[in-house]
């Protein structure tokens, strides 16, 4: 199901069709550098943990702005349990 960007009003494809054409892009073979992967959005975490072999970050605000949409975005006691 595609979504809406609240910013620009365009269409934008699912989460895991957009993850899928970003890890596309990545070469397999990263010549002995380190590759991780870091984002605010809690399912991009949960579907590159499930999907690629690099290592995830979930980044947070800290309690610093308050999500309306996920509370697991909103403070560090929330994405350690996340």
């Amino acid at each position: 199901q595609r979504q809406m960007c609240i910013e620009t009003g365009r269409d934008f494809p699912p989460l895991a069709e957009y993850l899928r054409a970003i890890l596309t892009a990545i070469p397999v073979d990263t010549a002995g550098r380190l590759l991780y992967f870091s984002s605010f959005h809690p399912e991009v975490c949960l579907w590159l943990r499930n999907h690629s072999a690099h290592p995830v970050l979930f980044l947070t605000s800290a309690g610093g702005w308050k999500s309306r949409h996920d509370p697991r975005c909103n403070s560090l006691e929330a994405a350690i349990e996340f």
